[in-house]
């Protein structure tokens, strides 16, 4: 049986006072809609408020919007569709890791232009013979390959500008980094800081991962498998049936885009539960294995269908079709999840809280008025009424006088919510990893299959421009604000994409020979996919990841501050 909440709360509470006497801090209750327990911490135990989180002792821990940034921030952001990203109001705002992410998606929306543009103008001036159609795939393809390496190459340089502008590129060490709040093991002395710190065995760790998680990813990724099958048996079964209206025959495609959707959000969970589990000690290395685990299961999720399609059926013409329901469902049911959602979820907690303290301040004004001279309650049951107020004044009174760490709540029936208040009803801001994971995605269907279908990039461009829109209106409007965090890049989904450019090389190859020409030009694979790695590593190659002026400038950095330590050390040795 579960416990009640006054006991889940009555030990919440007593956990709360242990740390807090024992860390000189103070705690009262208040008496807000969605707050138990207001705790004032000095400045020297701010570090400690992680660890209350992570303990389940505080709920919720957020800053407040700054309105009047925020409608400066509507009229700049989101509501200026055609004009440039305020990238240093948000820096300023939301902290360099959420900039860094809008940086790098507008950076993409604009590289999407090219291919956008270019497989507008094949799409359109193909003719509907295959010859035609076969050069329009190799010309696309190539161009793919070509785009994909230059974006994913410009976008490192362009990263390293913004890192330096904003003062993160010069990284700590991990061995430096700040332990996650999450993480637990034995303690002991760092060899390193000299200081205590926790510590967790690696070989506990790949115990789990060898044991639990591999095969529990295995069994998630063999489900999908076998699902996605049964959907490609039912599409078989619904085109065999000649009497059925055409409608009725994309029903299939929409049963596989709805279990893709939702395969996706259970395995975000299993692959959360994992990866907490594996209890890794850098935030760092448990983004990393994260991304690992999502990146496995969207491969198998979002693109085996695609592959069936067009690797083992080898019908183009199906895979044009799947490959847009895919993208397109995917897209709006993201902006309807991200931005509508939150907002009117929002807005419908927030009645019932004005509601609740409605009705309880009406009751309480109703209670005044019969309890008022001349009212319609008996003399006796006012006398008892007003005896039991006497005694719970002297008790109170005498707490009051006691040296205690709570201090009673005092009611307050006012139906004005306070800006905190209001906040503490909205949705959190989890991390920009769900977002980064469906542009990942996204960005799977255009270097991968868009050859097979030129209008995947156009598509693609679209829903960007209003991705852009509606992330900055769900920060600004419907989302809690989050804690700023720096970061020096877009981290390890720079690696990720960067492997996704190879294995569209391998792709791109394979559709190419898909073609009848060029088959017998080409009968294998090797020579087209030796040529594309090779022009994608020349490529890699003449491009430096860092720009002259920022290496330059980082160079300076280093010289002024090892001058800096040589004089400083000599400054305190000298004689007085």
């Amino acid at each position: 049986m579960d416990p009640s909440p006054d006991k889940l709360f009555g030990k919440r509470l007593l956990q709360a006072g242990r740390y807090i006497m024992s860390h000189k801090a103070w705690m009262k209750t208040v008496p807000t809609e969605n707050c138990d327990v207001l705790m004032t911490f000095p400045d020297s135990t701010d570090d400690h408020i992680p660890e209350l989180a992570a303990r389940g002792v505080i709920q919720q821990l957020f800053p407040l919007h700054e309105q009047r940034i925020l409608k400066r921030l509507m009229k700049s952001w989101v509501q200026a569709v055609c004009e440039a990203q305020p990238l240093d109001d948000i820096c300023d705002y939301f902290g360099v890791k959420i900039a860094m992410y809008f940086a790098w998606l507008g950076f993409y929306t604009s590289a999407m232009v090219y291919p956008a543009v270019f497989g507008s103008i094949l799409y359109s001036f193909t003719d509907s013979d295959q010859t035609s159609q076969d050069i329009s795939c190799v010309v696309f393809a190539i161009f793919n390959v070509i785009w994909a390496t230059l974006f994913l190459e410009e976008w490192k340089r362009r990263g390293a500008e913004f890192a330096y502008k904003w003062g993160t590129l010069d990284t700590p060490a991990e061995s430096l980094e700040e332990p996650r709040p999450q993480f637990r093991g034995t303690k002991r002395i760092s060899p390193v800081t000299s200081a205590e710190e926790f510590y967790y065995p690696p070989w506990k760790r790949l115990l789990f991962q060898s044991l639990v998680s591999l095969p529990v990813c295995l069994a998630c990724l063999t489900l999908v498998f076998l699902l996605m099958l049964g959907c490609f048996q039912l599409q078989e079964l619904v085109l065999s049936i000649q009497e059925l209206p055409r409608v009725l025959r994309f029903l299939p495609k929409i049963i596989l885009a709805v279990i893709v959707t939702a395969c996706d959000e259970l395995y975000k969970k299993v692959a959360l539960w994992l990866n907490d589990m594996e209890n890794y000690r850098l935030q760092s290395a448990y983004e990393k294995h994260l991304i690992i685990k999502m990146v496995l299961f969207q491969f198998v999720n979002s693109y085996l269908s695609l592959f069936y399609i067009g690797f083992y059926l080898k019908d183009m013409e199906r895979l044009k079709e799947l490959l847009l329901i895919l993208s397109l469902s995917q897209s709006l049911a993201r902006q309807l999840r991200e931005a509508l959602l939150p907002s009117i979820l929002l807005h419908l907690h927030l009645s019932l809280i004005f509601l609740r303290r409605l009705l309880r301040f009406c009751w309480t004004l109703g209670v005044s008025k019969v309890g008022a001279p001349g009212g319609a309650a008996e003399p006796a049951v006012l006398a008892r009424r007003r005896r039991r107020e006497e005694e719970e004044g002297e008790e109170e009174g005498r707490k009051r006088n006691r040296a205690s760490w709570i201090d009673p709540p005092e009611e307050d029936y006012s139906t004005q919510l306070t800006q905190a208040e209001v906040e503490s009803c909205m949705k959190k801001y989890e991390d920009t990893f769900q977002d980064y994971q469906e542009m990942f995605i996204q960005f799977g269907y255009v270097v991968l299959f868009s050859s097979a279908f030129p209008l995947a990039a156009a598509c693609a461009l679209l829903n960007n421009v209003l991705e852009i829109r509606s992330d900055a209106f769900k920060l600004c409007t419907g989302l809690q604000r989050p804690f700023g965090q720096r970061v020096a890049s877009i981290g390890h989904w720079q690696k990720v994409m960067e492997a996704m450019g190879v294995l569209a090389i391998v792709v791109n190859c394979y559709l190419i020979a898909q073609c009848g020409q060029l088959q017998r030009l080409f009968p294998g694979l090797s020579p087209q996919a030796h040529f594309a790695l090779l022009l994608k590593y020349v490529i890699q190659v003449a491009i430096p990841d860092i720009p002259a002026w920022v290496a330059e400038e980082m160079a300076k950095l280093e010289y002024q501050r090892r001058e800096a330590f040589k004089v400083g050390p000599a400054r305190v040795a000298s004689p007085r």
